[in-house]
């Protein structure tokens, strides 16, 4: 059952205007489902794939066990990892991407772009191993 089926009504006004419209929304959904459309989303999300692989690369390249916090490690490890495995999807799984799958890793691949200035001078402070300083013996709201 497709989504826009449980709209369809009786009702004779209404009823031939929401056809109407039911019309138009069956006729782009064929165009966004041909063939040539597939194969630009298909292309689309191998290069944006790639590039998410790369910027998660070079990031991780800065990094390092001693300065860098795990749980950043980690966050761009599973990036470069699901994006090198979105790449193999395609090649060798026959993973066929539509519309929403493009437009979500193009909005990732668009945070990669805008937070470059902050990677352009090293580790953003956001992402440093911050050491824990010692437990002070004094209780309070005053620790620290």
């Amino acid at each position: 059952m497709r989504l826009l089926d449980g709209l369809k009504t009786s009702s004779p006004a209404k009823g031939a205007q929401m056809n109407d419209l039911l019309a138009i929304f069956e006729a782009l959904q064929q165009k966004l489902d041909s063939p040539s459309a597939l194969l630009l989303y298909s292309a689309t999300y191998l290069g944006l794939s790639s590039l998410a692989t790369y910027a998660s690369f070079c990031r991780l390249v800065i990094m390092s066990k001693e300065t860098t916090r795990l749980d950043a490690m980690v966050a761009f490890w599973l990036v470069g990892v699901a994006s090198l495995a979105s790449i193999f999807s395609i090649a060798f799984w026959g993973f066929t991407p539509r519309l929403m799958s493009v437009l979500h890793l193009a909005a990732f691949v668009l945070m990669f772009v805008i937070a470059r200035r902050a990677w352009s001078r090293g580790l953003p402070d956001a992402y440093v191993e911050r050491r824990r300083r010692p437990r002070r013996t004094f209780g309070g709201f005053l620790n620290g």
